[in-house]
């Protein structure tokens, strides 16, 4: 198994907008194959700073889900909210 974070920064005033977004990710997340589960983190005091952990079955599994169709059209909901690119680590055990 591995963990996957992901770092989102996102402009001051969009985080209902982008939690919105976040929802149509999860979603799209739940049906992928190798996908255990994940959870959405605020970093304390910064509510338009998120930190996403999930955890997969396997790399591969990260990697397919990562460059699907479903992810891309995912994402183009929220990336306009964000101040920068999304931030990704791969964490094995």
């Amino acid at each position: 198994m591995i963990k996957v974070i992901i770092e989102r920064k996102i402009q001051f005033g969009e985080e209902q907008s982008y939690d919105l977004a976040a929802q149509k990710m999860l979603t799209a997340v739940l049906s992928c194959q190798g996908y255990v589960s994940s959870e959405q983190l605020y970093v304390q005091g910064k509510s338009n700073h998120r930190v996403i952990i999930t955890n997969w079955r396997s790399t591969e599994d990260w990697t397919r889900w990562s460059n699907s169709a479903q992810r891309f059209e995912a994402i183009s909901y929220f990336e306009p909210l964000l101040t920068e690119k999304e931030r990704v680590l791969i964490l094995q055990y």
